[in-house]
């Protein structure tokens, strides 16, 4: 088992979930750290920490989301993605937003995919569940 701490830090726009479950864009600057291990050659775990401040819908606020998942690289030049991730203080709201993200990928080369997701996300509301399926190109 192979042990590696990891930090993360991101400025920008993106989307958050709202007490509603709607996305609204924010402008965020969060940082994480966290620690991944590499269980096998292909197949690595984490778990991180991110904590971040937010704009966005006439408010700023700040947040904590932790996060875990786990990467399996596939055969023929695929990759799976899991992801759980708990979103905290999202629009100063007390709601604690919850989330599941699985993710496919299918590489053709270093600059072409075919991309698969699902994405199910919860409060104590509501939920919401939903897919995709596309192609990326990276620069």
């Amino acid at each position: 088992v192979m042990n590696q701490y990891s930090v993360s830090f991101a400025v920008g726009y993106q989307q958050q979930y709202d007490m509603n479950l709607d996305q609204v864009g924010v402008v965020n600057l969060n940082a994480g750290i966290g620690q991944a291990y590499s269980l096998v050659n292909d197949m690595d775990i984490y778990a991180m920490l991110e904590a971040g401040g937010a704009a966005g819908r006439g408010e700023t606020f700040g947040y904590l989301e932790p996060k875990a998942g786990i990467i399996i690289r596939e055969i023929w030049n695929m990759k799976s993605h899991f992801e759980w991730k708990i979103g905290l203080n999202y629009f100063n709201q007390s709601e604690r937003t919850q989330q599941i993200q699985w993710q496919q990928a299918k590489y053709f080369g270093t600059r072409h995919a075919l991309v698969g997701s699902w994405n199910w996300v919860w409060n104590s509301r509501q939920e919401s569940q939903g897919g995709f399926v596309g192609y990326r190109y990276y620069f």
